[in-house]
């Protein structure tokens, strides 16, 4: 019997999910757990009666962590199946998709590897960036969460759906790779990758020339950005 929920999110997205799960189950508990150090904590006081819900977390869980819960955790990815792993919105752009999604699944030892529990998908812009299709992406997963928030909170595991993984599960170091450009890059592919990797405080576009690594300003006009923190398309304040 499920008596807690285990909430592993960014503390921006906790309370609206709070609220969600609620709605369905009125006196249930729900535990925030926002990074590895609060999951562990909470481990160490035993895992009887806890689901594990993981949304948008980059926290890996681990194996015997999942092994010692009463049953399947989940985890919503800001991704379709086809985009397994981190930055979907930015791969998906990045190969001209005409249609990206989010997907919940069970939560295995691999990343984006267990079985589907749910899929929203829609038609995109091919001239979409990466803020809008982010923006777009978060309104949808938390559509997703509502449409399975009702067996989230029950006792039985959410049924499989007839959706599989697909394609290479990417990692930080393949981002890294579209971050860097060739010098001789076109400026149709130039615009397609600046719409695919966007600019912030900890990446842009670069180019390589003999060895040097230089970044790339290639906000039109070169004029500053307007100093704000986004996540998911998002202002953080």
């Amino acid at each position: 019997m499920v008596e807690e929920i285990l909430l592993l999110t960014e503390q921006i997205e906790a309370e609206g999910l709070k609220a969600i799960l609620r709605r369905h189950s009125p006196s249930i508990s729900i535990t925030h757990v926002g990074t590895r150090v609060d999951l562990e904590s909470v481990v160490a006081r035993g895992l009887a009666g806890k689901r594990l819900i993981g949304f948008c977390t980059p926290v890996i869980v681990s194996k015997a962590i999942l092994d010692a819960l009463d049953g399947p955790a989940y985890n919503f990815h800001p991704g379709p199946p086809d985009y397994p792993g981190l930055y979907p919105a930015c791969f998906a752009i990045n190969s001209r998709a005409d249609q990206f999604g989010v997907t919940a699944h069970e939560m295995w030892e691999n990343v984006d590897e267990g079985p589907i529990v749910g899929v929203d998908r829609q038609k995109i812009s091919l001239d979409i960036d990466r803020m809008h299709l982010e923006t777009l992406s978060h309104a949808m997963i938390i559509q997703l969460f509502e449409r399975l928030a009702p067996a989230l909170v029950g006792d039985t595991p959410l049924p499989p759906v007839d959706e599989h993984w697909s394609g290479t599960v990417t990692r930080q170091a393949d981002f890294e790779a579209i971050c860097e450009v060739a010098s001789d890059i076109s400026l149709e592919d130039l615009e397609l990758r600046y719409r695919a990797v966007g600019q912030g405080p900890e990446h842009s576009l670069n180019v390589k020339l003999h060895g040097v690594r230089f970044n790339l300003d290639t906000r039109q006009g070169g004029d500053p950005g307007d100093g704000k923190v986004y996540v998911g398309g998002r202002e953080v304040t």
